[in-house]
């Protein structure tokens, strides 16, 4: 549909929120995440999203942090730009792991791995993902960066620290 266009957006069988309007609006983002329903299977469904308001970022994004860790981690999202760059958020309760690729494909990662002793597993798209501790951040701070990646394309906010891989 077009810019401005009345209609339905796609609901996913999850019932992750969408927007109470049901307008659709410019595509920011496309979001992606692997079904917390389907996470038996050995190769999971992936839902995607295409979001263009902001409301409708905060209450999916809400929603993910909500889902309680499957046999393959924590939930984990990407939010996907048109001009090529990706921001994956992982969300672990009161914890976040962020990571960055901008449009040139450097590669940035939340916090400082400077105790990777205790890890934190993430479903990422099906595969078990481990990420040290020391490279989460309060998951209110990552919401945020998000909302400014989705407002901006730079996951910008000044609780949070992003490092090159």
């Amino acid at each position: 549909m077009s810019k401005g266009t009345v209609g339905e957006p796609p609901r996913p069988h999850t019932d992750l929120p969408l927007g109470a309007t049901g307008l659709r609006h410019h595509v920011q983002v496309r979001l992606r995440y692997a079904d917390p329903i389907d996470a038996s299977h050995a190769v999971p469904r992936v839902i995607e999203v295409e979001v263009g308001a902001e409301t409708d970022l905060i209450e999916i994004l809400a929603a993910v942090r909500l889902q309680p860790p499957g046999q393959r981690g924590h939930p984990s999202v990407d939010l996907e730009r048109g001009d090529g760059s990706c921001l994956t958020v992982g969300y672990a309760g009161e914890l976040a792991y962020l990571r960055w690729i901008d449009s040139l494909g450097a590669s940035y990662h939340s916090g400082a791995a400077d105790d990777a002793r205790e890890l934190l597993v993430f479903d990422y798209f099906g595969s078990w993902t481990e990420i040290p501790k020391g490279c989460c951040i309060p998951a209110a701070d990552a919401t945020a960066a998000a909302l400014s990646y989705f407002c901006s394309g730079r996951p910008e906010h000044d609780r949070v620290l992003l490092e090159p891989d």
